[in-house]
């Protein structure tokens, strides 16, 4: 086996975290007693790993853009809900690809967003983050296209 490739599969794994592995304030309350644990976005809800990344109105309004541009599954009310159906799709690999590089990008951005929120005081509006996430997944299809010449069926639906 190449040692870069061995090397790339190991990074992307790495850098795939589920949601229930990045912190919340409910998952850092059971290492470090916290006051609040309450969302510091909506104020209404304890944050947890479902709240931030599918019951959070902006997590929710991200998904929703999301789902015609992308045929990604709808929304589920659990993190298995939504990942089951990534990982049982019936499709090309380089849209399994794409799909899977959207999850984890909706994800760092709802993290992202709420990070900003909560320690620069910056909200940050849902339909900027959609356009930013497009553009990210667009600019990387290209490149890898540019290099392997095996994505130019799905660009077109990208580019809509």
């Amino acid at each position: 086996m190449d040692t870069w490739k061995a090397y790339k599969r190991q990074g992307l794994v790495r850098l795939s975290p589920t949601p229930r592995q990045l912190p919340t304030k409910q998952r850092l309350a059971k290492f470090y007693p916290q006051e609040d644990l309450h969302c510091p976005l909506c104020q209404r809800e304890t944050e947890d790993d479902h709240h931030l990344f599918y019951g959070w109105q902006y997590a929710s309004a991200i998904w929703i853009e999301i789902q015609p541009w992308w045929a990604v599954s709808p929304a589920f009310d659990s993190i298995e809900g939504r990942l089951w159906p990534l990982l049982k799709m019936k499709r090309d690999k380089q849209s399994k690809q794409i799909t899977f590089a959207i999850f984890l990008v909706v994800i760092h951005h709802t993290r992202l967003a709420r990070n900003n929120a909560q320690l620069k005081h910056q909200i940050i509006q849902a339909k900027d983050t959609i356009k930013i996430i497009k553009e990210q997944i667009l600019h990387r299809v290209v490149f890898l296209h540019t290099h392997t010449k095996k994505y130019s069926l799905h660009l077109h639906k990208l580019l809509q």
